[in-house]
């Protein structure tokens, strides 16, 4: 979810602020539950090369030709005291870890490698969704990078880099009133992707207004980078309660998007977004508000999902500790497997993203430090 700032001023937005946090609670729909999955966790540290521990790990890519996976980092707590102080943002960065420091049992630590970026002007990564393309031709990551606004508070813009051994290399960037509330993003090929947008406005009103009102206003669009420099983009939802995570399942032509307040996650006809009318495959009801996707192996959504969005409303605004998260897989069917409950230990709260890599579950958190590594539980195993 979008970090906001945090509302410890007047009493005007404290009132909305309540207002706002009323509305939060995902929609009540049923879920399809298969049996849940047993997994045990262990919460592991992430480290950078000169002994920083990395905080707020939004969002995990795979880049398999490689056995990396990739991570957006930033630290949301300094980034909203500084935008209340009106002083610099403290950068964010993307990192990598070496798929292999996964395998086995959990480590102690694990080594985060800064990735290097490169690019005709300076840009100051506050890196929030990501996604990786290969196609064996164009290896390419895509960014949802958050931006100050003018007005003062966060935006975003998307980025598009080429990606080269241990750097990046920016190939297009797009933004304007079509990105500031872009929120997770998914490459279709090596010039177009999908992404989600969490709000209609762009400024700090109308943004809380639509939050209070709880209007469906958020959804998917497309952006296309043309060889002639042009950025195109579509819309092609517009009725959802804060569209947030979205993956594709390529194999059978669907878009998975999370609608985080409308406690589900949606299956859409990958082609119908390109042809039209857009087409559900289905809609999958989640015991609270899920947040990225990711797509595992046997074809299942893997979800981070937020309990009590309320309960995270109140830890990003400054009051509170941050509230346990969970993982559910939902199959082609929809039907729902919790993977980690909220009282399962070992993973960072208010969790965001959540990979499969070779059976294992690694686990994020924008809220929390480190990352999260989950073995299942054989059946017969009782503890």
């Amino acid at each position: 979810m979008h970090d906001m700032r945090r509302g410890r001023g007047s009493l005007g937005l404290r009132g909305v602020t309540l207002a706002f946090a009323v509305g939060l609670t995902p929609a009540v729909l049923t879920p399809v539950l298969a049996q849940a999955q047993r997994m045990h966790c262990a919460h592991v540290p992430v480290v950078t090369a000169d002994g920083a521990y990395v905080f707020g790990i939004e969002d995990i890519a795979l880049d398999a030709a490689t056995d990396r996976l990739i991570l957006s980092a930033y630290d949301r707590h300094a980034v909203a005291a500084a935008l209340e102080q009106g002083s610099a943002l403290p950068p964010g960065n993307l990192f990598w870890l070496a798929g292999e420091d996964l395998r086995g049992g959990p480590p102690d630590m694990l080594q985060a490698h800064a990735l290097r970026v490169m690019a005709d002007t300076d840009i100051q990564l506050l890196p929030h969704g990501i996604d990786f393309y290969d196609d064996g031709t164009h290896r390419r990551l895509a960014v949802v990078n958050r931006v100050k606004r003018p007005s003062g508070h966060m935006g975003a813009q998307v980025l598009l880099f080429e990606a080269a051994a241990d750097a990046l290399v920016l190939r297009a960037r797009a933004s304007g009133d079509a990105f500031c509330r872009a929120n997770d993003i998914a490459l279709v090929d090596a010039a177009t992707a999908f992404f989600t947008f969490d709000q209609r406005n762009c400024d700090a009103w109308g943004i809380w207004k639509e939050r209070v009102f709880q209007q469906r206003a958020s959804g998917v669009r497309s952006v296309h980078f043309g060889p002639d420099g042009r950025v195109r983009t579509r819309t092609h939802v517009q009725d959802m309660a804060f569209a947030n995570g979205i993956t594709l399942d390529r194999a059978h032509g669907r878009v998975l998007v999370a609608n985080t307040r409308g406690g589900e996650v949606i299956a859409y006809d990958l082609a119908s977004f390109e042809d039209g009318p857009i087409r559900r495959h289905w809609s999958a009801a989640i015991d609270g508000g899920p947040d990225n996707l990711s797509l595992a192996a046997d074809g299942r959504v893997i979800a981070a999902v937020h309990p009590s969005v309320w309960a995270l409303f109140w830890h990003i605004s400054g009051w509170g500790s941050a509230p346990p998260g969970s993982v559910v897989a939902v199959d082609r069917a929809g039907t729902v497997q919790v993977l980690v409950d909220a009282a399962t230990l070992g993973i960072p709260a208010a969790a965001t993203a959540a990979v499969m890599v070779d059976g294992r579950l690694i686990v994020a958190s924008a809220w929390d430090q480190g990352l999260g590594i989950c073995t299942p539980v054989p059946a017969e195993d009782t503890r």
